[in-house]
């Protein structure tokens, strides 16, 4: 275990209550995908860097197939405790999103990513999209929610995410990928305001 991987472990490793990016409720963003039909009963999610996930909960309540995916032990410990009690069925690996093709090929209609790719780091960014690629069927889709540059940067903290902008989120997936959707939403009120958080729906191009 890596320096990193060992800080977001150790993260996890405190309640709920204290994990600021929990979140008890699904983002409007990502509920209207389900409402509309392009995420929809009887596909294979795939949620990374799931954290303790109320994605990966409500689309197993909802009756896709929902894998799990986080490098940090105790995120998937958590988010275990969390299907139990809720009484779902989700199928969680601790792995790294940079290593998914290992795993998986061409096998999910959905990927989500809440919060992980903008702790990727830059030089690691195109592995991220290659990986995403290899794991997502032809025409499968890939959702981001993601810190963006109309945030400022945190001054301190070892799990701070990179603030990305509109450029680089295009210059990653291009050309495996088709963008969709690309905007940027007020998410929840922080000390410093209210944070400016990507929505971006891409396509796996055939």
């Amino acid at each position: 275990m890596d320096d990193r991987q060992h800080n977001f472990d150790e993260y996890y490793n405190r309640p709920l209550s204290q994990i600021k990016w929990f979140e008890p409720f699904i983002d409007p963003q990502i509920l209207e995908e389900f409402n509309n039909s392009s995420i929809k009963e009887g596909m294979n999610f795939l949620d990374v860097g799931c954290g303790c996930s109320m994605d990966s909960l409500f689309f197993a309540c909802k009756g896709l197939d929902v894998t799990a995916i986080d490098f940090a032990p105790n995120a998937i410990e958590k988010l275990n405790d969390l299907a139990q009690k809720i009484g779902v069925s989700i199928k969680t690996i601790n792995t790294s999103v940079l290593t998914i093709s290992n795993l998986y090929i061409n096998h999910f209609d959905i990927i989500s990513d809440n919060g992980c790719f903008h702790h990727i780091e830059p030089s690691s960014r195109l592995l991220y999209a290659e990986q995403i690629a290899q794991a997502l069927k032809p025409n499968g889709a890939l959702y981001i929610r993601a810190h963006s540059d109309f945030e400022s940067i945190p001054s301190s903290g070892e799990l701070r995410a990179y603030r990305l902008s509109s450029d680089v989120i295009i210059n990653t997936f291009f050309p495996r990928f088709k963008v969709e959707k690309l905007y940027p939403y007020n998410h929840t009120r922080t000390s410093s305001g209210i944070s400016k958080v990507w929505f971006i729906k891409l396509r796996k191009r055939s």
